[in-house]
């Protein structure tokens, strides 16, 4: 407890821009709860793990994002789906809603981000159309370990090591999700998984081929991948294969390609590349 508490003021005296947030925080810790922050866009979130969680997340999505996720609606003729591996605490996932998705499945496999999950939902009852599920999506079913970071919960992944140590979860995979869902169309397939976004993608290899995904929105840090056994260049070549290609998502609507060696050039220090389906001539 003292050691979060020295954190928060070394933290708060170096950038005194956090000064009146921190009072915020310590105001409602001694009422035994986390400050409620309702985002200019609509959502409320609260239940964060800790000080550094809120700084940093309190603002929700940046509005760059939300007009990526905006372009991604249009890209559906059908009442739109999107789909959030990696749901954390809600910040995706509310911010779909609020922007008129008509249903979100969230999945998030770590017990206690689920938990927090499930209590920002609640804090939000006009957004109905939220489901959240408390599963890894990955390569194939099974039963995996996962590293739980609880000083960054944002940062829990999947462990490629045969190891006992960990929060055990099952794993599903997109493909079967869908089939067993009825899911004939997704607008949008959102991506954060700490460098396993590829083992995420392999399991919804059914759907990119036949096109059921309109738009995958993907983080790509290049030593996170590597840690997990892959590489950007993978990434692109998969992506490439199953008829998707990244796209430079600054100047929507207008959708400029990236080469493979501009994505690898681009996600040295993590960049969040879109995807898109290959136009047929």
């Amino acid at each position: 407890m003292l050691a979060k508490a020295l954190r928060n003021t070394t933290m708060v005296a170096r950038k005194p821009k956090f000064i009146a947030p921190y009072i915020r925080w310590c105001a409602a810790r001694m009422l035994g709860r986390t400050p409620e922050v309702s985002l200019d866009y609509g959502p409320t979130l609260g239940n964060w793990a800790h000080f550094s969680e809120y700084i940093h997340c309190r603002k929700g999505i940046s509005e760059a994002e939300r007009n990526i996720f905006t372009f991604c609606k249009t890209l559906s003729s059908r009442p739109t789906i999107a789909i959030d591996v990696g749901g954390n605490i809600g910040q995706t996932a509310l911010t779909l809603a609020a922007i008129g998705y008509g249903k979100i499945y969230t999945f998030e496999p770590i017990p206690e981000t689920f938990a927090r999950l499930m209590a920002n939902i609640k804090l939000n009852p006009q957004f109905s159309q939220i489901v959240a599920v408390d599963r890894g999506i990955g390569a194939s079913p099974g039963k995996f370990t996962f590293i739980h970071n609880p000083r960054s919960p944002g940062q829990s992944k999947f462990s490629n090591a045969n190891n006992s140590s960990g929060v055990h979860a099952a794993v599903i995979t997109l493909d079967a999700f869908c089939e067993a869902s009825g899911i004939e169309e997704v607008a949008l397939l959102k991506i954060d998984v700490e460098g396993f976004e590829l083992e995420v993608l392999k399991g919804a290899e059914s759907l990119l081929r036949r096109g059921i995904i309109k738009a995958i929105y993907t983080e790509v840090i290049a030593l996170a991948l590597e840690q997990a056994g892959a590489s950007p260049v993978q990434l692109y070549e998969y992506m490439a294969g199953v008829g998707y290609i990244p796209v430079d998502a600054r100047h929507l609507p207008e959708t400029n390609v990236l080469g493979a060696d501009e994505i690898a050039d681009r996600v040295d220090f993590g960049r969040n590349i879109l995807w898109v389906r290959v136009r047929k001539a």
